[in-house]
């Protein structure tokens, strides 16, 4: 969507071509600003189970561009896919083996007392 909007409203640019042989490279450090946010945009969009994952992107140094920071977050949340999963088979094999182990028998556990 930002790709899009990109093309509608794109950053303008010096048509005298001064720019050109600019020395400070104003275009860079304006696309550079522009990325930084459309990144924090996104990772504040974000629920908050991926608390821990955003403000582990936000510290990273530099700072990853928007398709790799989704590109982070997909992987987050395969791993929360599986892992949630497996923690569910888990629990379901905890409980078929509850429920197939033999039970004591209480009346001999009584009479023992």
């Amino acid at each position: 969507m930002w790709d899009e909007l990109q093309e509608v409203d794109a950053i303008l640019a010096c048509s005298c071509g001064a720019v050109k042989n600019c020395k400070c490279s104003l275009m860079k450090k304006l696309q550079e600003k522009n990325s930084r946010n459309q990144l924090i945009q996104f990772l504040m969009g974000l629920n908050s189970g991926y608390d821990a994952v955003r403000g582990q992107i936000l510290a990273m140094d530099p700072l990853p561009t928007v398709n790799r920071a989704y590109y982070i977050i997909q992987q987050i949340k395969k791993q929360k896919q599986v892992t949630g999963v497996m923690q569910g088979s888990q629990e379901t094999e905890a409980y078929t083996v509850q429920k197939l182990a033999p039970k004591p028998n209480r009346r001999k556990d009584l009479r023992k007392r």
